[in-house]
């Protein structure tokens, strides 16, 4: 195989890896936001509501990451609509962050650009493995 053609191949997996990794990460680290849960001297029970509370939007990237992975297109109209209603919502109250809306518009267009080559993809994986 070319060195060219292996270029096209990692950047094909490149393009439909990243947003998936993305995610991951990004669930992550939206998770942490919950710790502060744990920041009160309320009982076992109410502590775990707030974590459970805080841990929403966590759950909520999760299942549209698990819709993704099937649909990427999904991924690509979900997260930029949540990064939407963030950024509304973040107006209205005054307490937004970019640190919540640019990952999820990033990981919606990330998630918009492997649909849209979804197919060259899965010609490229074919041609690759059949070169194995």
């Amino acid at each position: 195989m070319s060195g060219l053609k292996i270029i096209i191949y990692l950047s094909l997996l490149f393009v439909k890896w990243i947003p998936r990794i993305l995610c991951i990460i990004f669930a992550i680290g939206i998770s942490l936001f919950a710790l502060d849960a744990f920041d009160n001297d309320e009982g076992f029970w109410k502590t775990l509501l707030a974590l459970l509370i805080h841990l929403i939007p966590t759950l909520i990237v999760i299942a549209v990451l698990v819709l993704s992975w099937r649909w990427p297109w999904v991924g690509g109209i979900s997260y930029i609509s949540l990064g939407i209603a963030y950024l509304i919502w973040a107006s209205k109250s005054g307490r937004g962050s970019e640190i919540i809306y640019i990952p999820l518009f990033s990981i919606g267009i990330l998630f918009l650009i492997n649909w849209f080559l979804r197919k060259k993809i899965e010609e490229v994986q074919e041609a690759y493995e059949e070169g194995l």
